[in-house]
């Protein structure tokens, strides 16, 4: 009788008294063959087992880094030796995705810095124009009330005739109606002063 060999069903990675998955935890885990090293097939299993998604050229750069010996094969001791690399190159990739490189963030602090100073070179002006009275204040003055007026229109509730969809036919019977009801409540309430 053949003797079907058994697939072992590997154990999720230990973790370490910190919490974290140490290397030899999971070049265990990842080791598909038990044979004590990883070819490139296995390497990169580990970035699907960690739900990473890196490109290609990085896992690569990754296992070359860790494949000390060019033996396309890595071992044990090479994956313990690479693995603070690997985290380094990870964390980078992620951040990278996630459009939080260091081009971007200093791109964004330039913008920032740069809209700072906007505002008070603006504040400076304004503030200059509105002690000289001059020209240039009165026209600074003017945009400031325009300005205000135009957030106020903004933020104020329309009513009824000013909206864009309002019915004239409509609103005009509205204001006879409520009209009508005024002058009935007035003539109902009675007069107590009374003719006379």
């Amino acid at each position: 009788k053949k003797k079907k060999k058994k697939k072992s069903k590997k154990q999720v990675p230990d973790l370490d008294e910190d919490g974290a998955m140490t290397a030899a935890s999971i070049f265990m885990f990842c080791d598909a063959s038990d044979d004590g090293v990883l070819d490139m097939d296995e390497f990169k299993n580990i970035f699907k087992q960690m739900d990473l998604k890196l490109d290609p050229d990085a896992q690569e750069r990754m296992f070359q880094y860790c494949d000390l010996d060019g033996s396309s094969t890595v071992t044990l001791d090479e994956f313990k030796d690479g693995w603070e690399y690997m985290q380094e190159e990870i964390t980078q990739q992620t951040v990278e995705e996630l459009g939080l490189g260091h081009t971007r963030i200093i791109l964004i602090c330039i913008a920032l810095f740069l809209s700072l100073v906007g505002v008070f070179v603006f504040l400076y002006l304004v503030i200059s124009a509105w002690n000289q009275a001059s020209d240039f204040g009165a026209i600074v003055t003017s945009l400031l009330v325009t300005g205000s007026g135009f957030v106020s229109q903004q933020i104020r509730k329309q009513t009824a005739a000013e909206r864009k969809n309002a019915d004239p036919k409509s609103l005009v019977s509205g204001v006879l109606a409520r009209s009508a009801e005024n002058a009935n409540e007035a003539g109902s309430g009675g007069d107590s002063s009374g003719s006379g």
